[in-house]
């Protein structure tokens, strides 16, 4: 039989590919846009056999449909709910060409809606989706422009094949690993004039010290940063304990990508309250700062926070960074603040070379007018050493009090009289004494600042041996 016209129905099965190269930060994909200025198509091809009846040289497609994957988004007004409805008519010799334009592709149905894992292969990172992803074709099929015999409707045969173009990508949701660049500060310590001189002989307990930092970012993507401080002296070497590490922040991502938006942070070691900050208690803040250091060294490492999905405009040239500023603020309140000031009195060997080695316990009394300005209660106490400058442990002394100055000239006077026990065996050994004036207070009297100008001074010291000793007239 030949008929003018036949109809024909279809069905057969095509299959599609993705194997992308994206950028290294992602790791994993929930949806992408493509780059607004570019305009990537999925192209659909249906060929027919070489031997395909030369007799017809129309077709048409009747409600043809193809269903494309459910992974791209597409932006065509004959596709609905991804299946592309095509009603059009074409020569056979030549084949059927469409393209649908592509708005993005979404991956939130996959992996049971965790997305889809980039993956690593010859050093690059790709999005890639394997050929097994299968796409129904099926519709009808009219031949027309000729004669057509029934057994040429067996030739007419369809063969599909979908193919996409290279994407350049726009805004990208999931999960990124953005590497970001680590932040090494020396941030110079200028307390000003008032405490350089606790940078020598001091031991602070600080109440609540403070540090500043105003942190930016120019990703559109959430970061944790994790900074240590060091305190460094004027040799660049770490203070002993000067340490504090692993100090948690939070950073938001930036209002506009590519453009810094910054976060005020307090840290402290009270936890401080004030507006504009986001406050941080670290209470070993403190630890910094026992010994007033010349530097404070901050690390600050940064990752991307995974708890939430990220999104970025990958179209834009984006500098993937954070920045810094830093300030140190140290109120003069101490928790404790714990002073010592040393008075050496050498030569004492051969001073006292005449007295017996065979002597026994002896008392001696040290005098002196201490006068101080320092806003502290003070103790004088004695420390007795050989002469390779190792204490010796047979000398003792009581710890006289000296009463707190006020801040200001001229000082208050105190006197003292202070003894001391040299047991047997320890005089021969003894080569100098320290005069050591020590303060420990959790504030200043009476809330008065430390200042550079105060000052501790001993006048007019004497040492009295009291009771008898015996001399080595060989000495003499």
């Amino acid at each position: 039989m030949v008929l003018d016209a036949v109809r024909t129905e279809v069905e057969t099965k095509a299959s599609l590919s993705v194997n992308e190269k994206v950028p290294d930060e992602l790791r994993v994909l929930h949806r992408i846009g493509v780059d607004a200025s570019t305009a990537p198509c999925m192209h659909i091809r249906l060929d027919f056999p070489a031997d395909f009846p030369s007799g017809i040289d129309l077709l048409t497609l009747e409600n043809f449909k193809i269903h494309l994957p459910e992974f791209i988004s597409c932006n065509d007004p004959r596709v609905k709910n991804h299946v592309l409805v095509l009603n059009d008519s074409f020569n056979p010799k030549n084949g059927y060409r469409t393209s649908v334009l592509i708005e993005g592709m979404d991956f939130l149905s996959m992996n049971g809606g965790e997305g889809i894992l980039t993956i690593k292969e010859n050093g690059e990172t790709r999005l890639k989706i394997d050929s097994d992803n299968e796409l129904v074709v099926a519709g009808t099929i009219i031949a027309e422009g000729g004669k057509v015999g029934l057994d040429d409707l067996k030739k007419i045969v369809v063969t599909p094949e979908v193919v996409l173009d290279d994407i350049a990508l726009g805004v990208v949701k999931g999960y990124l690993e953005p590497e970001i660049e680590p932040v090494q500060e020396v941030l110079s310590l200028d307390l000003g004039d008032e405490l350089d001189f606790l940078k020598q002989d001091a031991m602070l307990n600080l109440h609540n010290p403070q540090i500043n930092l105003k942190i930016g970012n120019s990703m559109k993507v959430p970061v944790d940063i994790n900074i240590n401080l060091t305190a460094r002296d004027e040799e660049n070497v770490m203070l002993p304990g000067a340490e504090v590490k692993d100090i948690r922040l939070y950073l938001p991502p930036a209002n506009v990508s590519g453009e810094m938006s910054y976060t005020n942070f307090l840290i402290s070691k009270q936890g401080t309250v004030k507006d504009g900050y986001q406050s941080v208690k670290v209470e070993s803040l403190s630890d910094l700062l026992t010994v007033l250091p010349e530097s404070i060294e901050i690390g600050m490492t940064a990752f991307a926070n995974q708890e939430t999905p990220h999104e970025i405009d990958l179209s834009a040239s984006v500098e993937k960074q954070i920045s810094a500023e830093y300030e140190v603020v140290v109120p003069l309140r101490f928790e404790a603040i714990d002073l010592n000031y040393i008075e050496t009195i050498d030569g004492l060997k051969e001073d006292l070379k005449n007295i017996s080695a065979n002597q026994q316990e002896i008392q001696i009394e040290l005098k002196t007018k201490v006068v101080n300005s320092i806003p502290l209660d003070l103790t004088l106490s004695v420390i007795g050493y050989d002469s390779d400058k190792q204490k010796i442990e047979g000398i003792t002394s009581e710890r006289c009090p000296i009463s707190a100055g006020t801040g200001a000239d001229p000082g208050v006077e105190t006197k003292v009289i202070l003894k001391i026990i040299v047991a047997k065996g320890a005089f021969p050994e003894l080569e100098s004494l320290d005069l050591v004036i020590h303060g420990n207070a959790e504030e200043t009297k009476d809330g008065v600042a430390l200042e550079e100008h105060q000052f501790v001074q001993l006048n007019d010291i004497r040492l009295k041996i009291l009771g008898g000793v015996n001399i080595n007239f060989d000495n003499l």
